[in-house]
């Protein structure tokens, strides 16, 4: 049986998140990991690791870098650091080059990101208007 490949996304809360919507976070990276066992190890190291920020609950706030599996099994850790700790948790975790991890979780990429991701939506979001007032008017 061949093993498949899993994406590991490391995300950023754009703004304080009370609960952990998509809306609010924003994918700056993505490693490609052999297997999802594999990927699982991985986060369960990071999640160990005493930088590492324990949610119980409590709002997600911006800033905070996020690990997880791509398609976000229930079950598989997604551990969670503060900004200043993730370049080298990134490093230790995921072989990320520290350079790397710093323009990626800088603030004006991650804002340009969410602008980007925005814009996207209000594009779609017309498209579909427009495809609903095509419709009407047939």
């Amino acid at each position: 049986m061949e093993s498949e490949m899993v994406k590991i996304v490391v995300e950023v809360a754009q703004s304080d998140n009370p609960s952990f919507d998509d809306d609010k976070m924003v994918i700056v990276m993505e490693v490609d990991v052999a297997d999802r066992e594999t990927a699982r190890a991985l986060l369960r190291q990071a999640e160990a690791d005493e930088r590492s920020i324990a949610h119980l609950g409590q709002t997600i706030e911006e800033g905070e870098v996020w690990i997880s599996i791509e398609d976000d099994v229930v079950d598989d850790p997604s551990p969670c650091f503060h900004r200043a700790d993730a370049v080298d948790a990134l490093e230790m975790y995921l072989g990320i080059a520290p350079g790397i991890s710093k323009r990626a979780l800088a603030k004006a990429n991650v804002n340009r990101l969410y602008r980007e991701i925005e814009a996207e939506k209000a594009r779609e979001a017309c498209e579909a208007q427009r495809g609903v007032d095509a419709t009407r008017e047939e």
